[in-house]
């Protein structure tokens, strides 16, 4: 997927080249509806695809990765939501895979940082962070609330 921006710069006048690009974002988007309901019908079994879930999500709320973020925001969105609010409580206590950024709890900051957005999507941010809330209230908030609490300060005061 990081190459996807790379080869959208490299072919500004192939614009049948450009158009197979976003094809693969479409059909990248198509995987998420799919994992969407995939993650609906097993509930808390998803787990499993906790991992690759994780990715996606990462993928698609990153701003900095302009034409994924684009075409995959929302769905990413809509991924996580389903996802977290089906994962079984053991999710709080799971070991960072490679990193904080490769389990669900390690994804909360991200849904602070998706508050500054600002976009027709915060009502989804919100139902999402209220998720992690309800999953793990202590962990959540020993670890992040002077983030969280700031970062919503902030951005009452800039509305």
């Amino acid at each position: 997927m990081n190459l996807l921006p790379y080869l959208w710069e490299q072919s500004q006048e192939q614009r049948i080249f450009r158009a197979s690009v976003l094809s693969v974002l479409k059909t990248l988007t198509g995987v998420l509806h799919l994992v969407i309901r995939l993650t609906q019908a097993l509930g808390e079994r998803s787990i499993e695809y906790h991992p690759f879930i994780v990715q996606l999500i990462t993928l698609g709320t990153d701003p900095t990765q302009q034409e994924e973020f684009v075409y995959l925001f929302e769905d990413a969105l809509d991924l996580w939501e389903e996802a977290i609010k089906n994962a079984p409580t053991e999710v709080k206590d799971q070991e960072p895979m490679a990193g904080p950024e490769y389990n669900f709890m390690g994804l909360f900051p991200k849904a602070i940082a998706c508050l500054q957005l600002g976009s027709e999507n915060l009502k989804k941010i919100l139902k999402i962070i209220e998720a992690y809330l309800i999953l793990d209230p202590v962990g959540v908030m020993k670890v992040s609330h002077k983030v969280t609490l700031t970062d919503i300060s902030d951005m009452r005061k800039n509305s």
